[in-house]
């Protein structure tokens, strides 16, 4: 009996408003298809209920050869939860975590006893690798870029890294993957369940190292897939009905001759379809992303995209080291207004050494976008929430954040939640100011994109939002109490009518 690989991506604390695709499960389920293996996605967040998961994980674990949880953070409290439930079920049955959170911490996550295996890393090839060894009962050693438990003498053994792969060498993605993780039929649907339409990844890696992000330290290779391939694919995903591809790259604007030998192959091949990206707001210049290009980008289907914008303060995106200029984000505001390309700029706070003219900065850039173009979607600010591993999570280290040891103390730490409760303010020492005041600066600037069915309405949501923002007055925050009162009696109509 050819047995089943079941390839899990664990639940959140919050509920996702859109069908989650798990893309980076899908690489990996395409190249084990690609080779023969019975392979099953699976994930929680697309469960109405965890009763129903495991209902669905159970009818399937009987004829499992191994189940495979990619993990970021933020998913340890569901991961540990779903490895109990197969060690409970069988403890034989192999247990693999891959993705961020084991590739940082891979000694420390296969001390626990609910995990055989980490892949660190790339898990294509890895995977592939370790499921053979596994079915066909060899050693591990010589597998590189994993790590599990030495029998012989209870020590954790990590091997050689692995090398990054040739994105050329990926087999198409298997999408009948895709049709079965919510029981929905056809590949249309599925992209009409997403909030930004089917990912495709046709590059890996970024040539830049924010400090914040976790390519500062994991330093991914840049690397990118052959353009006749990546038209290849996009021409598949047109053929079975999808009509909004999201690019899941990391840039995908990076490299100008690149993008404009897509953007010829998609003119010529006559490719019809709304398409997401995400580049930085210092594109936006004579030579790179000039008015000329940006309307060629929009005839071919570009219809959004986004722009880690971060601070409106100089000093602050030097610490982060995004190498941009307060003007570029402005001037990526502008030129996307006069092209007619929707835009979703997201920004942070609450970060080490940040101060109260830093935040002031911000808010008023954020100003400043929503009266360029009110339609812009502003993400945040966010309150700014540490990365494990990346140079800025270890600025909170130093100023006395406690780094969680074990997996069991990262599924309680309250540095992976999403959002922090102002209870917890102790917990975060970078932090100059109450979080509560944090929470009332994301509230003001998000009435900034408020809409309302009612013009009259709108007017007067814009300037509240506007003068609380311009004075950076936010306490006493009524017209957030009321709000509050409106979503806690459950006018929820009203409050999308206002949104």
């Amino acid at each position: 009996m050819n047995r089943e690989i079941i390839l899990i991506n664990p639940g959140f604390k919050e509920k996702l408003p859109a069908l989650n695709i798990p893309m980076g499960l899908l690489y990996v389920g395409s190249y084990l298809s690609y080779h023969h293996y019975n392979v099953s996605i699976r994930d929680v967040n697309n469960f109405s209920t965890i009763k129903d998961f495991f209902m669905e994980l159970e009818s399937r674990l009987n004829r499992v050869l191994c189940a495979g949880l990619s993990v970021m953070s933020s998913q340890i409290p569901s991961a540990l939860h779903i490895s109990n439930y197969i060690k409970t079920f069988n403890p034989s049955i192999p247990v693999i975590w891959g993705g961020v959170h084991p590739s940082l911490y891979p000694e420390q996550t296969v001390k626990s006893a609910l995990v055989d295996f980490a892949v660190i890393g790339e898990g294509e090839i890895t995977a592939f690798a370790l499921i053979n060894a596994l079915k066909n009962g060899k050693d591990f050693l010589n597998i590189k870029g994993i790590a599990f438990i030495n029998k012989n003498n209870n020590k954790p053994v990590i091997t050689r890294k692995r090398e990054y792969l040739d994105m050329d060498t990926l087999p198409p993605i298997d999408w009948s993957l895709l049709t079965d993780i919510k029981r929905i039929g056809n590949m249309a649907e599925v992209e009409k369940a997403t909030a930004a339409g089917i990912p495709l990844q046709t590059s890996r890696g970024c040539p830049y190292r924010c400090t914040f992000c976790i390519n500062s330290i994991l330093k991914e290779k840049y690397r990118t897939r052959d353009v006749h391939l990546v038209l290849d694919d996009l021409e598949k995903l047109i053929t079975i009905g999808v009509r909004r591809i999201y690019f899941r790259d990391e840039l995908f604007f990076f490299n100008k001759k690149r993008l404009l030998t897509i953007v010829k192959g998609i003119e010529q091949r006559n490719l019809r379809f709304r398409w997401f990206g995400s580049v930085r707001s210092d594109y936006f210049k004579k030579g790179l992303l000039d008015p000329e290009l940006l309307q060629r980008l929009k005839q071919s289907g570009c219809a959004v995209v986004g722009i880690g914008a971060e601070s409106g303060s100089m000093r602050i995106l030097n610490l982060l080291d995004k190498r941009i200029a307060v003007r570029d984000i402005i001037r990526a505001a502008e030129l996307l207004n006069e092209t007619g390309i929707q835009a979703n700029f997201s920004f942070m706070i609450g970060l080490p050494g940040e101060e109260e003219a830093d935040m002031k900065k911000t808010v008023h850039i954020i100003q400043k976008i929503s009266r360029i173009n009110n339609n812009f979607m502003v993400l945040g600010p966010q309150i700014y929430r540490p990365y494990p591993g990346s140079q800025l999570y270890r600025l909170c280290i130093k100023e006395g954040m406690k780094e969680p040891e074990t997996l069991g103390e990262w599924g309680s730490s309250p540095y992976i939640e999403s959002d922090i409760k102002p209870k917890n303010n102790h917990l975060y020492p970078w932090i100059k100011y109450p979080v509560v005041f944090l929470h009332n600066i994301i509230f003001y600037t998000f009435l900034l994109g408020v809409k309302s069915r009612i013009p009259f309405l709108t007017t007067i949501i814009h300037m509240i939002a506007q003068a609380r923002c311009t004075l950076f007055f936010f306490k006493f925050p009524v017209e957030k109490k009321l709000y509050e009162f409106f979503k806690k009696i459950g006018i929820n109509k009203l409050l999308k009518k206002m949104r």
